[in-house]
């Protein structure tokens, strides 16, 4: 039979420019999603086959992967096909930007695949991977994938494709999907969402127009004109039943001529006007007529194939149709013959289209199916051990098919366990519903509820978690189940209602997890149980209950080796220290590093690196663990511990007054803890943005940045205490001290209600406005008292705050030495971290000092009005000019706030301290000289200098000593 194909793309002119337009796009660097919609044979992938033809031509790199009609679709599948056929060619890139993400990509690339630790990493951390991936893959001339068939596409899959949306534009790739548009469809809901939201192209493909459907019917015929060379009544024919759609003018055409009423002579066409109404007149009826045509064998050896799939090996066939391979082969050529197949490289055939196998599959009865489905399942098992990759799938479906419900429920549960194994935690569960539904068996189904369990805790969905693990706990008692097994479930219940808060469900499982751990004789059982206990004792503000326990788990650990179970006893330790012993808590984590990186555990070494750099941040350390925890999470993917640390960060620079440095890191955190879902601790750095645009004196930031915080969680108390505390720094920075008091004092309260929160950002500050408003040393005594504990859960900048707060409570008592000396350790804490902190504290300070006669409050208050002045604090430093009025203390000019200075430091609103340090510079001193001369450390000078350079608009240091020589000298 000649083939009657046609051989270019007709009636496409406008979506193929704009495809084109897209593709020239890319390789300049702004990709994007292109997506191409439209009803099945409407010809999307012939649209998409010219515009992959023009990439190749261009130089552009080309990766293709598909989604295939599957009950229980493989997660991920599309790309693991594009990937792996195109890198099996080319070679994996060994970039360093694309080190973070290797341990996602393992899902899907076996080279990357490393044994050990899982991340469970969120999905946006393999989509970004995907994203590095195809930009290096991409190089200078760009890249295009292609992922067809996307209404057949995983739940995964689908929320990849929408993050490419968002991202490929600034990428040179581009990704066009198809999608067809006749069904409802997650896939087709994105494309009609992507459109709405202006984040794709969508290409709709409509039918062709008749002067397109004649055009493309002399193509088929290799005619050069309509209607010269196209036999009378055809075109009417194919206008009629084709419905205008490329794929079935071809089939029409197909058909007839399978049944003998259009025919070549070799001089031209000649059809059968009068037999044209016994023609098949739907395309099942077509496909079926040309299947029987083909003989009783070639038939049934083509709905053998059907069964396994639109693409399958033959070598599969000749065992599960029990016919020869030659035979096998001659049917095959039949089936190519009739434009019902294709043949591709090696052992593989498709279909020609998917409807043309859902006709040859329809042509089955339903026991006959059943028995194929049979029969190819036992060639599938025996020709691939184990079922990897696509297999397992197969094998599932059939066994539905076969309607082995209990078989069928075995594999799904192997393929949600290799789902949940990818990260797939969506698709883990959709096929884990659907084996629970296949099966009765009691054993069978607490098997798939374990795992399912497992899944939805780690999609966060706890509350769900714990109904599934409840149930699989009541189904292992009543089965009499294993004690251990019992016991993990119990435990697996309880650390969800740990995670949820939900402390009676928590304590309830605890109970019941230890008696089967003690049942089972199994002390690391129990050590386990013994750890999850304390993180809820610790979870609800007892971490003198945790303590024990989580040493009695430590001790047990480190007897029996398990060293990973000993690191998680360590953190749990090293955070019970933390509200009361920074010392203790270093201790517990750093034992915790040490012993992941001796059993090489990398995952814990980061966990643990990670604690020590909050230690660092919140007690006024410096950041090289910090940036030795960064490192490490990007180097194991650990992203959203990545997130955590760039909060870290940002908050490290926050507390040292560098602000624009802090901002940057908290829109680095922002952008990840949105991405990667995970809205408490978006919200905490849209509060910390607050604070520092608070002490900037940012109205505009400030209000944005509390709306930003609320939104991500609502009315969350921790996040409450943060706004507020800000929102308090920001009333104080514009001189409003009642609005202050009461931020801080609803701050306070929220506060009492976390237990476990370690840090008070009002403590210190809010003291000291306390006493700087009381009336009696009394008073005043009792406010620090009450405030005074708790000292090693402080920052070290609340501590230079209640040094100052004692100060102002001993001089209100008489006691002037001993204010001093209070007032000066205060100082040089506060200096330590940032002279603008200083400010603030000299303001509330400084009046007091005067009424009670003790301390230096001019050099205070003069140093204040300057730095309020340099930074713009129009108010600060009014209210400051009016205090030093009223105490009798020279108030200088305007921008003149420390006096003696150069005119071109006083104009950059150079302090008094920055101006000590400036002038030895000048005298050519080193900074550790410096350090000495001035009592500093010489990073603090290193600050000082830093700062003042930025101010004075000089390059380098050098520069910055010839204009200190000079100036001083000048002056």
């Amino acid at each position: 039979m000649r083939a009657l194909l046609c051989r270019e793309l007709i009636g496409r002119d406008q979506p193929l420019d704009i495809a084109r337009a897209a593709l020239a796009d890319a390789r300049r660097g702004s990709g994007g999603v292109l997506l191409v919609s439209g009803e099945a044979g409407v010809g999307k992938s012939r649209l998409v086959s010219e515009l992959v033809a023009g990439a190749r031509e261009s130089g552009m790199q080309v990766l293709f992967g598909r989604a295939v009609q599957a009950d229980v679709p493989i997660p991920f599948r599309p790309f693991s096909e594009a990937f792996l056929s195109h890198f099996r060619r080319q070679g994996l890139p060994s970039l360093p930007e694309l080190a973070p993400f290797r341990p996602a990509l393992g899902r899907l690339l076996p080279e990357w695949r490393t044994a050990g630790e899982a991340t469970h990493e969120p999905l946006v951390v393999l989509a970004e991977g995907m994203v590095r991936l195809l930009t290096a893959a991409a190089g200078e001339a760009g890249a295009l994938l292609v992922l067809e068939d996307m209404h057949w596409a995983d739940q995964e899959t689908l929320e990849v494709l929408e993050y490419f949306a968002d991202v490929l534009r600034t990428q040179p790739v581009l990704c066009v999907a198809t999608v067809r548009s006749e069904e409802a469809s997650p896939a087709l809901r994105l494309t009609q969402g992507l459109k709405a939201a202006r984040t794709a192209t969508v290409l709709e493909l409509d039918a062709l127009a008749a002067d397109d459907l004649g055009r493309m019917t002399a193509a088929c015929l290799d005619s050069v004109s309509v209607p010269d060379g196209v036999p009378d009544g055809l075109l009417e024919y194919v206008r009629t039943w084709s419905d205008g759609l490329p794929f079935m003018v071809e089939e029409v055409l197909a058909g007839a001529v399978g049944a003998g009423v259009l025919a070549w002579d070799g001089h031209g066409w000649s059809f059968d006007t009068d037999a044209g109404p016994l023609l098949p007149v739907s395309f099942v009826e077509n496909v079926r007529g040309r299947l029987r045509g083909l003989g009783p064998e070639p038939a049934r050896v083509l709905r053998v194939a059907a069964v396994l799939g639109r693409r399958f090996d033959w070598t599969l066939l000749p065992a599960a149709a029990q016919v020869p391979d030659l035979e096998v082969m001659t049917a095959l050529r039949a089936g190519v013959d009739a434009q019902l197949l294709v043949a591709e490289p090696g052992a593989q055939f498709r279909f020609r289209h998917a409807l043309t196998r859902d006709a040859v599959l329809d042509d089955l009865l339903p026991a006959e199916r059943a028995l194929v489905c049979a029969a190819v399942l036992d060639v599938v098992e025996a020709s691939h051990p184990g079922l990897p990759g696509q297999w397992c799938e197969v094998a599932a479906r059939l066994a539905e098919g076969s309607g082995q419900r209990e078989r069928a429920a075995g594999l799904l549960l192997e393929l949600g366990r290799r789902s949940l194994a990818t990260g797939a935690l969506g698709s883990a569960e959709q096929i884990l519903d659907r084996a629970r539904a296949a099966t009765s068996d009691a054993a069978l189904v607490a098997d798939i509820d374990e795992v399912a369990a497992e899944a939805l805790a780690l999609a966060g969905k706890t509350d769900q978690a714990i109904v599934v693990g409840s149930r699989v706990a009541d189904q292992l008692r009543i089965i009499d189940g294993p004690a251990t097994r019992r016991a993990n479930a119990h435990l697996g219940v309880a650390r969800a209602a740990v995670t949820a808060c939900v402390w009676e469900v928590a304590e309830d499982h605890l109970a019941r997890a230890r008696e089967s751990a003690t049942a089972a004789a199994d002390d690391g059982l129990s050590a386990r149980v013994d750890t999850v206990a304390a993180h809820a004792a610790l979870g609800q503000g007892r971490p003198g209950t945790a303590l024990p326990l989580v040493e009695r788990a430590l001790a047990t650990a480190e007897e029996l080796g398990l060293h990973e179970l000993a690191c998680e006893a360590l953190e749990v330790i090293g955070r019970c220290w933390r509200l009361s012993d920074a010392a203790a808590s270093e201790q517990a984590f750093d034992r915790a590093r040490v012993i992941a990186e001796t059993h090489g555990l990398a995952l814990w070494r980061t966990r643990a690196t990670s604690e020590l750099a909050w230690l660092d941040t919140l007690t006024g350390g410096g950041d090289e663990r910090l940036r030795s925890a960064h490192d490490q999470a990007l180097a194991c993917g650990a992203w959203g511990i990545v997130a955590h640390l760039e909060l870290a960060y940002g908050q490290w620079y926050l507390l040292r007054f560098r602000m624009d440095e802090s901002l940057e890191r908290l829109r680095r955190c922002d952008e990840l803890s949105e991405r990667l879902g995970m809205p408490v601790l978006l919200a905490i750095a849209h509060a910390s943005e607050l604070l520092v645009h608070a002490v900037l004196g940012h109205a505009d930031g400030v209000e944005r940045s509390a709306e930003a915080a609320r939104a991500a969680v609502g009315d969350d108390p921790g996040v409450n205490v943060m706004v507020l505390a800000g929102l308090g720094m920001a009333a104080l920075v514009e001189e409003d001290l009642d609005a202050t008091r009461d931020f801080f004092a609803r701050a306070n309260d929220e506060f009492a209600r976390l237990p476990t929160t370690p840090q008070d950002p009002t403590r210190g500050l809010s003291v000291l406005l306390s006493v700087h408003d009381s009336t009696s040393a009394g008073e005043a005594a009792a406010l620090v008292a009450a405030a005074d504990t708790a000292d090693a859960a402080m920052t070290k900048l609340a501590r230079g705050y209640l040094r100052f707060a004692r100060a102002v409570a001993l001089g209100r008592a008489g006691r002037t030495a001993e204010a001093e000396a209070e007032f000066t350790e205060g100082e040089a804490l506060l200096r330590e971290m940032a002279d603008g902190w200083l400010h603030h504290g000299f303001r509330l300070a400084g009046p007091a000092a005067v009424d009670d006669g003790w301390g230096d409050p001019g050099r205070w208050l003069l140093e204040a009005l300057g730095g309020f002045e340099s930074r713009g604090l129009t108010r600060g430093a009014d209210a400051v000019r009016a205090l030093m009025r009223g105490a009798a203390i020279p108030v200088p000019r305007r921008g003149q706030a420390t006096p003696g200075l150069p005119a071109r430091w006083a104009t950059a609103g150079v302090t008094a301290r920055e101006a000590e340090v400036l002038a030895l510079l000048g005298e050519g001193l080193t900074n550790q000289e410096i350090a000495d001369r001035v009592f500093l450390s010489s990073r603090t000078v290193e600050r000082h200098l830093a700062n003042v350079g930025a101010r004075l608009g000089t390059r380098s240091r050098s520069e910055l000593v010839a204009l200190a020589a000079r100036d001083t000298a000048a002056d």
